[in-house]
């Protein structure tokens, strides 16, 4: 395939980008490269040239966070704990590389394959997600394990006030098709349908 942009996404505590390609002749190259990350770096910078990247090729991502007092860009003074979210003041991180077949024949190919590796992305994901629900009785997504743990009005649906801060993005986000900031049951049966099929569940 061909590299043609790469970008990288975080927030304040966020301190460091790496991405590396490790070629299958042994070489390694830095695709990115960001020592002193700030916020408002989150762009897409293009490659001079079409990047090579042949079959083989090994990709990986480091990204270095600092959440104590010494990092001046931390939100909070004194610092305090910072979780995943979509707030300026929550945290993430990614590195996207935008990317071409090499010769149109392949571009099927590459389709595919990534496909997959996002499937497999996705599938981590969720069971990291999941595992703290499922901890607190919540596993069962689809089978009224969440309406039982977080209802609290009891009305058979979930809104988002009465899930946790630390629940609420991941669920609304994933499950919540309508956009009515709400979880029927009709919802929760089709997120547990959804999370079956892609962890190849029965």
């Amino acid at each position: 395939m061909r590299g043609v942009e790469i970008g990288g996404h975080a927030h304040y505590i966020c301190r460091k980008m790496l991405m590396t390609a490790k070629l299958p002749n042994g070489e390694s190259l830095e695709l990115l490269k960001i020592d002193d990350w700030d916020l408002d770096w989150q762009d897409q910078y293009q490659f001079a040239a079409l990047l090579v990247l042949p079959k083989g090729t090994e990709l990986s991502v480091t990204i270095t966070y600092d959440n104590s007092a010494k990092n001046p860009e931390n939100p909070f003074s004194p610092p305090k704990q910072i979780a995943w979210g979509r707030e300026s003041t929550d945290e993430m991180g990614s590195i996207t590389l935008q990317v071409v077949a090499a010769d149109e024949s392949q571009r099927e190919l590459l389709q595919e394959d990534l496909r997959k590796a996002m499937r497999e992305s996705l599938k981590k994901r969720l069971q990291s997600q999941t595992s703290g629900l499922a901890a607190l009785g919540g596993g069962a997504i689809g089978k009224g394990g969440l309406v039982k743990l977080f209802d609290r009005n009891r009305d058979g649906r979930l809104q988002e006030k009465e899930v946790p801060e630390k629940f609420r993005d991941r669920l609304f986000d994933f499950l919540d098709s309508n956009g009515d900031s709400e979880l029927d049951p009709e919802e929760l049966a089709a997120g547990r349908r959804s999370i079956d099929g892609i962890m190849e569940r029965k």
